[in-house]
């Protein structure tokens, strides 16, 4: 069975042993910014547990909001994708995303100081995405 594209890019666009997170698309819905994620755990690690703190940025610079995203359960060697709501956001008012924090990891990958090491960021959907 063959890979979508975007699948298979993103498999050569992640590190070994590193766990990609591409924004992948915004999608105004009903009044909020619908986020999507494409994720690929290139790491041996299946994460039970793996939620991570995002703030978003204006075009002014200013912090629009924090949010709290839950990406488990996530396998190792697996591409998914995840997808959440900001409520009472434009889409157009998102200039960045910035992965601030990992609240939650377990397992913790072996070797690393901290699961925000593991995620490896990057944007497809125009804004900027980095930690």
């Amino acid at each position: 069975m063959s890979m979508p594209a975007a699948a298979q890019q993103t498999d050569k666009t992640a590190s070994a042993g590193m766990v990609s997170v591409e924004l992948n698309k915004l999608e105004p819905v009903d009044g909020a910014c619908r986020v999507y994620l494409l994720l690929h755990n290139a790491t041996e690690t299946s994460f039970d547990k793996l939620q991570i703190e995002l703030v978003s940025f204006e075009p002014n610079g200013e912090i629009g909001q924090r949010i709290a995203v839950d990406l488990a359960p996530l396998q190792a060697g697996r591409t998914v994708v995840r997808l959440f709501d900001l409520p009472k956001v434009d889409c157009r008012q998102i200039a960045k995303l910035l992965l601030n924090d990992v609240i939650a990891c377990s397992p913790a990958p072996a070797g690393a100081a901290s699961c925000l090491e593991e995620l490896q960021p990057s944007s497809r959907a125009g804004p900027e995405f980095w930690k």
